[in-house]
């Protein structure tokens, strides 16, 4: 028996709702010093549920991607096999596809044991990307958490007060639609949750922690409030509650972390908020008045 871990590389059709689909795996076997590479040749079963997407693009895409990492397992077998630094197939995958926010990205699978390490990624292939159901439904994306909240910061009349902020960082910015200042800036950031499957959810969390890492030296004093939107499925509330705890690890500027909580939570912040404000504008009264 050979031990082997697997990747699964995804494929993003709309980068606004964040749903992804499985189209390929990566199998790598240190013991049997073998790589299986498989990718899905057609898409036209999701093209069906997005038809703006660019089909045939996205076809020719994931036949290269193919082609790169077969070419890859062959240049670097070496390397691969002889060196201790890369352990599972995400150490390999990564060198053909980087980790970042593209539409098609890769994720750890698992790992198991097989006796053929070409059937095994063929049961793989079947089971995890053929087999898959694609079913694109409604779901509740980052301005429909905010919508859903807003009515709190209205009825305590803070909603007038709320401004876009950019936060400059050494390679790229944030942007943060509802912010209030008062000296320094009070940030929020409502962002949903509302996935599929696991996967998604954790790279929603990456790709935060990613941009908020990166503006490690920002000047500017802000503090961001993470409003967090659960998924609608009690089946994927353990990956979430694990990204959720994630995000309140993660420093940003000055070591500062963000604030996270929870759509249950909006009308206490809209009161935390409520309170800052008139302090702030006693405040303003006070030095106007000497």
């Amino acid at each position: 028996m050979k031990s082997y871990t697997y990747s699964l590389i995804r494929f993003r059709p709309d980068l606004i709702s964040g749903e992804s689909i499985n189209v390929g795996v990566v199998l790598l076997s240190r013991d049997a010093r073998q790589i299986s590479v498989r990718m899905q040749p057609r898409l036209g079963h999701v093209s069906k549920l997005w038809p703006s997407l660019r089909i045939r693009f996205a076809e020719k895409y994931l036949k290269r991607l193919a082609g790169d990492l077969t070419v890859q397992s062959l240049l670097s077998y070496d390397d691969l096999f002889g060196s201790e630094e890369f352990k599972s197939s995400c150490d390999f995958v990564s060198r053909v596809l980087p980790k970042d926010s593209s539409s098609v990205f890769f994720d750890f699978g698992g790992c198991g044991v097989t006796v053929d390490i070409e059937a095994e990624a063929d049961i793989l292939m079947e089971s995890l990307v053929r087999n898959v159901k694609v079913v694109k439904r409604s779901r509740k994306d980052d301005a429909a958490v905010w919508t859903g909240i807003k009515r709190h910061f209205d009825e305590r009349g803070v909603t007038r007060y709320l401004t876009g902020f950019s936060v400059q960082g050494k390679l790229d910015q944030m942007h943060f639609d509802h912010a209030w200042q008062n000296g320094k800036w009070h940030c929020l950031k409502p962002m949903s949750f509302d996935y599929l499957n696991g996967n998604d959810i954790r790279e929603k969390a990456r790709s935060w922690a990613g941009n908020w890492s990166a503006l490690i030296e920002a000047s500017e004093d802000f503090t961001p409030y993470l409003i967090l939107s659960r998924p609608s499925s009690e089946s994927l509330l353990e990956p979430y509650n694990q990204v959720k705890s994630l995000l309140t690890e993660i420093p940003g500027p000055n070591g500062k972390k963000a604030e996270v909580l929870e759509e249950d939570d909006a009308a206490t912040l809209a009161e935390r908020f409520k309170g800052m404000i008139s302090e702030h504008q006693r405040h303003s009264d006070r030095i106007s008045m000497l």
